[in-house]
């Protein structure tokens, strides 16, 4: 679970049920990107809305480690396609 707090009052604004063994999250302006055993996911911090899951993960197996987004595309290691780029041009 991912717990996002106000940095104004510390107060709790959303619980996020990541999934099991989840990597450590990345963060690009409001966009939270996780990981987790059967998810791959982003989560926008402004709306409280998932924009999108991806929708081939037994394809890519579980994430290993955390995403990283660079170039406006979001790299993550995979158990079973290695390092992919989602969003790359």
């Amino acid at each position: 679970m991912v717990r996002v707090f106000s940095a104004v009052d510390g107060k709790l604004l959303h619980e996020l049920l990541v999934g099991d063994d989840p990597v450590p999250p990345a963060i690009v302006r409001d966009l939270l990107v996780m990981g987790a055993k059967q998810r791959l996911a982003a989560f926008d911090l402004s709306s409280g809305e998932w924009p999108w899951n991806y929708k081939d993960q037994d394809n890519i197996g579980e994430a290993t480690s955390p995403p990283v987004v660079a170039n406006e595309a979001i790299w993550v290691g995979t158990s079973a396609r290695g390092l992919i780029v989602l969003g790359a041009k």
